[in-house]
């Protein structure tokens, strides 16, 4: 019977353990679920980021694409002789 005693007790003891060791795991895992949740939102943000850097880089290469365009027409008509003038 003492021995049946002991072996329950071992047995609660072993449980309790165990009990402990998914508590922490338990407490484990959310950290880390919280520590992958603010990484996919700083993931997002530095896409978002990204987007309007990209955005804003195309914008600018069609307004340089504009002004090489005007400034090209303007040297161009500086170069071309005027209408009133003469080359004699």
């Amino acid at each position: 019977m003492n021995k049946t005693k002991q072996a329950a007790s071992f047995m609660q003891q072993e449980l309790k353990n165990v009990v402990l060791e998914n508590d922490k795991l338990k407490e484990t895992l959310q950290l880390k679920t919280d520590e992958a949740n603010q990484l996919s939102a700083s993931l997002q943000q530095a896409r978002e980021e990204l987007s309007d850097v990209i955005r804003q880089n195309e914008e600018l290469k069609t307004e340089l694409h504009t002004y090489q365009t005007l400034y090209g027409k303007l040297e161009k008509g500086t170069k071309e002789p005027t209408a009133g003038s003469s080359n004699m």
